[in-house]
């Protein structure tokens, strides 16, 4: 399987629907009814809301709109990648992670306002990335902070993001004042709009007021836990390996890119403490920046079994916790 995604071609789009329809089949069928509370954004309430009427006929609509959005996700992933070159060759290593390790716990997979948030955070990191060779990118700065404002709206906690945002626009570009103020004006501008519908409509201001609070899950450990655990930070921590060791052969643009990777992963993490969940839903923002590293680990790997191993060892771990927290 991992010898077929090494290589980029047309089938790997259809092989990823396949895989990850595979391995999420119990969500499927379990059918979780999605339900926004005090801490999910305005927006995304709204989102919830509208979905209701679809959600109660048809209960299995929001897990495909998870499975959707994840797998859009993963081939947008692997597009940025091999559209700038940030591996030797071109493949669909870092989707195929993408959807592999977003199956190991059910809350990856709910549609919840942390997903969707993620995508934003996704398309950010592109259009930040493409300034390091553009002379004009004012749009497009103004653009990343405009989307950044709609993800804040779904999930307050995002706004953290502001913190890579800043990061980019210093190891991108030169410092030019507006370019920073362009962006803050795009991250308000959703504010303003909101904020004058209400005023207009008679509405409260007091409903845009963040909501914030700091915490972990306080769920206990368990095998099933410390299994997932141990499959993520092994081949990340292989990725990043193989990322430094490379890197003197690498174009600048995409030492960056993988500078980047690496703090959009602890921004993440501290996202991950603020509003927190009663399960891991803050944890699957961590994840697409750590799929982009498990693809470079598997694809320069000097050991040839490895990412077999490394690969049919999580899908076997995947079924066996799901078959397990089925009869429990």
């Amino acid at each position: 399987m991992i010898g077929v995604f090494k290589k980029k071609n047309p089938g790997n789009v259809l092989m990823l629907f396949i895989i990850g329809a595979l391995l999420k089949i119990p969500v499927f069928l379990s059918a979780e009814k999605i339900i926004a509370n005090d801490n999910d954004g305005i927006l995304y309430q709204k989102l919830v809301k509208f979905l209701e009427p679809l959600g109660n006929a048809f209960p299995v609509a929001y897990a495909l709109i998870a499975y959707l959005i994840i797998i859009l996700e993963a081939i947008i992933l692997s597009q940025f990648i091999n559209a700038n070159r940030l591996m030797k060759r071109s493949n669909f290593l870092a989707g195929l992670a993408f959807v592999l390790i977003t199956s190991f716990l059910p809350e990856f997979n709910y549609l919840s306002s942390q997903l969707i948030a993620s995508l934003f955070f996704l398309l950010i990191f592109i259009q930040m990335f493409k300034s390091h060779n553009q002379q004009l990118t004012t749009g497009g700065i103004y653009n990343s902070g405009l989307t950044l404002g709609i993800a804040v709206l779904l999930f307050f906690p995002s706004l953290f993001f502001l913190l890579w945002m800043f990061i980019a626009l210093v190891l991108f570009r030169p410092f030019q004042l507006k370019e920073w103020v362009l962006m803050i004006m795009g991250l308000l501008t959703p504010y303003y709009f909101l904020a004058s519908y209400f005023f207009l409509t008679d509405h409260s201001l007091l409903t845009l007021l963040p909501q914030l609070s700091v915490g972990f899950n306080k769920e206990a450990p368990s095998i099933w836990l410390a299994g997932t655990f141990f499959l993520v930070l092994t081949p990340l921590l292989t990725g990043f390996y193989y990322s430094q060791s490379l890197s003197n052969r690498m174009l600048i643009h995409a030492r960056k890119a993988w500078t980047m990777f690496l703090i959009f992963i602890l921004v993440s993490i501290i996202i991950v403490f603020f509003n927190p969940t009663a399960g891991y839903e803050n944890w699957i923002m961590v994840l697409l920046p750590v799929a982009a590293f498990h693809g470079f680990g598997y694809l320069n790997s000097e050991v040839n079994i490895y990412p077999k191993i490394s690969f049919w060892l999580s899908v076997a771990f995947i079924i066996f916790s799901q078959v397990y927290m089925n009869i429990h």
